[in-house]
């Protein structure tokens, strides 16, 4: 087929628009500039296909340039294609712990945590012989960078730091061979975004190995106590049937509840442990086939706050012992210097 006017004007808008534009779309294009060579939309939509090899194969063979031909099955052909994504989804996976037994702490709150708890749990961890410690978030309270009304006599996020490198490098010489896993809980989350409202530019900052450098790994130096960091609000199983979280991840559902742990279950309906609400709970039903429990934990932190003196919190934490695919949970509070079970 010889190319005509009609047939250089649409090679023309093919080039220009691209292939991935519409044909009705070039097609208005083409009769809006083009009035006297086009004698409608419809006209020169049947144009453009053609030039795009969509007519059919006896159509195809009459047409000399093939280029801006497109796939069979083509489905953007006189519809709007769909937009493309900023950026790729990134992959939500859960890690995977296994162990013997684990200690399980939740709720510090450095530098407002209450030593006495905290040495009662450490020392119960001593006695199960555990190889593997779970933070299960906030461990650093981070009250200097909260958005919360702020003491300013009582900012130091200095201080908050270097006492919570401090408990990381206790723990670490306490257990020199466990495994430690730091979950990140709303308070560790409080510096990306403190960082992303007042200072963005540092948060972008790289170092030389290609990793920001205002992050939670680079202010605690967990690389440096063997510590691994659990990000992105992502859960942790135990074994193959026991999952942690910290309890922000489904914040408003069950928020102060009377029962954390059965909000935890009705959210997560799965084997669950959360932290967050500074309460021990447990909660379990029976299915057809199937049991579930679900367990909320107490904190580790003052009790008694200056911004809410009155509350339920109790002092508490938990230990895991997992063999193969059986496992076991004890949920523990500390009630007057005593641990007993939950």
């Amino acid at each position: 087929m010889k190319i005509t006017i009609v047939g250089e004007l649409v090679i023309q808008a093919l080039s220009e628009y691209g292939n991935e534009m519409p044909s009705k779309t070039i097609a208005r294009l083409l009769y809006d500039k083009h009035p006297k060579v086009f004698t409608s939309v419809e006209h020169a939509r049947d144009k453009v296909r053609s030039y795009r090899g969509n007519k059919g194969l006896k159509d195809q063979s009459t047409v000399s340039n093939k280029s801006f031909f497109r796939k069979p099955g083509n489905t953007n052909d006189g519809n709007i294609p769909l937009p493309v994504p900023i950026e790729a989804e990134k992959p939500w996976e859960i890690m995977q712990l296994d162990f013997k037994k684990a200690l399980v702490l939740s709720d510090v709150h450095i530098p407002y945590h209450h030593a006495q708890s905290l040495k009662l749990a450490l020392e119960t961890g001593d006695k199960h012989n555990v190889d593997c410690v779970i933070l299960n978030g906030d461990i650093v309270d981070f009250y200097a960078i909260s958005s919360f009304d702020k003491n300013p006599e009582s900012r130091n996020l200095n201080r908050e730091v270097q006492q919570t490198r401090l408990f990381l490098e206790h723990l670490r010489g306490r257990y020199p061979k466990a495994q430690i896993v730091y979950k990140e809980g709303n308070h560790e989350e409080r510096l990306w975004r403190y960082a992303w409202h007042q200072c963005p530019e540092l948060y972008t900052l790289m170092g030389p190995d290609g990793r920001r450098m205002l992050t939670l790994e680079s202010l605690l130096d967990t690389d440096e106590y063997g510590i691994t960091v659990v990000k992105d609000k992502k859960p942790i199983r135990c074994g193959r049937h026991l999952h942690i979280l910290h309890g922000h991840e489904f914040r408003s559902p069950f928020q102060n509840p009377v029962n954390p742990a059965r909000g935890l279950y009705l959210r997560a309906k799965c084997n669950a442990i959360c932290g967050d609400l500074h309460q021990s709970s447990n909660h379990t039903e029976n299915g057809l086939t199937s049991t579930m429990s679900c367990w909320s934990l107490g904190a580790l932190c003052d009790l008694r706050p200056a911004y809410m003196p009155l509350n339920k919190w109790n002092h508490g934490f938990g230990i895991i012992e997992l063999n193969r695919d059986q496992w076991s949970f004890e949920n523990k509070k500390i009630i007057s210097g005593t641990v007993v079970s939950a």
